[in-house]
């Protein structure tokens, strides 16, 4: 983190590194987590690189245990510009690399992956499950992303929105089209002086732009569908995302995180239908802090999923399930 005072303002540079090592889905390696500049003065300030995106309020605060939890937020490509209002307001505009927050378009014709019974077609239409690049016609313009945010000495809040183009192509039949997807959130949080407690939460709904609301934890989820002549059904996500956190001594803090998402996709009826669900995840976090910037945490997560449909003829694996799982954590600070 290198700042520089410049007659045009305070010119910084930013680089955070992230390692892990582990088994199953957890890849061993290092990843850029940021990597990007700023130039900022009284007038607002430029942000360039691999930055958060500034749609992104609050995602969660837990752990994230093998289990995982559903935290929509990342970081992008971005280029933006920040307004200072002033009291604490401001008003941000960006365009943001739309690849980071892209799933998967459901393609023209295609079977299940589990069972091999023919949906979206005759029993002799090809096998597509259009998870490859062929079913993004690649990227003609980036997300445009937008808040205005206010910091005071109460908290702070947001208002967010974003808009995207979702480009098809099919791989059969050299299908292409285009629709417009958007997403839209607010967020709130607050602390209450003197006592160590806090809370937040982030409220988002999208459409066609699903990333923006939630990660769906690890059920399938498609930004869209491919409907045949009725062209390309955009899904439809809303979720909420909150946290409510305290100090129990000078050493001992405790937190409470819980989510819940909801997803429709569009597309054909009686198939991708099935594929609705509604997702939630809860945790409850201990830290301990034993001497100053070593941190002793324990987390004890919870996740459900409830498909709309239940288990069919066409998905007999679509069945509600759940899963638990703890984790610990050795964190040092310097």
């Amino acid at each position: 983190d290198a700042r520089t005072m410049t007659d045009l303002g305070l010119l910084r540079s930013y680089v955070a590194l992230r390692g892990t090592n582990g088994h199953g889905s957890v890849a061993d390696g290092f990843n850029v987590d940021k990597a990007w500049l700023s130039l900022a003065n009284d007038t607002g300030t430029l942000t360039a690189g691999h930055h958060g995106s500034f749609f992104d309020f609050f995602g969660g605060s837990a752990l994230d245990s093998r289990i995982g939890q559903d935290d929509p937020t990342t970081s992008t490509n971005t280029l933006a510009y920040t307004f200072v209002i002033g009291n604490g307001v401001s008003a941000s505009v960006a365009i943001e690399d739309q690849r980071f927050r892209r799933n998967t378009i459901l393609g023209s014709a295609f079977t299940t992956v589990t069972t091999g019974t023919s949906v979206g077609g005759s029993t002799t239409t090809a096998s597509l499950l259009c998870g490859t690049t062929d079913s993004w016609d690649g990227q003609e313009w980036p997300d445009f992303v937008a808040n205005i945010r206010v910091d005071q000495g109460w908290g702070s809040a947001q208002i967010m929105g974003a808009v995207g183009q979702l480009d098809y192509t099919g791989v059969v039949g050299g299908v292409n089209d285009d629709n417009i997807g958007w997403a839209a959130g607010a967020g709130v949080s607050v602390g209450v002086p003197g006592t160590g407690i806090s809370f937040d939460i982030q409220g988002t709904y999208a459409e066609g732009l699903v990333a923006y609301a939630t990660t769906a934890n690890g059920a399938p989820i498609f930004d869209a569908v491919w409907n045949g002549g009725a062209g390309l059904d955009l899904t439809e996500a809303w979720a909420v995302h909150a946290a409510l956190g305290a100090d129990v001594s000078s050493n001992v803090s405790v937190a409470l995180n819980g989510s819940y998402a909801q997803v429709d996709h569009g597309g054909q009826a009686g198939f991708t239908d099935q594929l609705d669900y509604d997702t939630y995840v809860i945790s409850g976090t201990v830290h301990w802090k034993p001497v100053s910037g070593l941190t002793i945490s324990g987390e004890v997560a919870y996740e459900k999923v409830e498909w709309d449909s239940g288990a069919t003829a066409v998905f007999p694996v679509l069945s509600d399930a759940d899963v638990w799982g703890a984790m610990m954590r050795i964190n040092r600070t310097f």
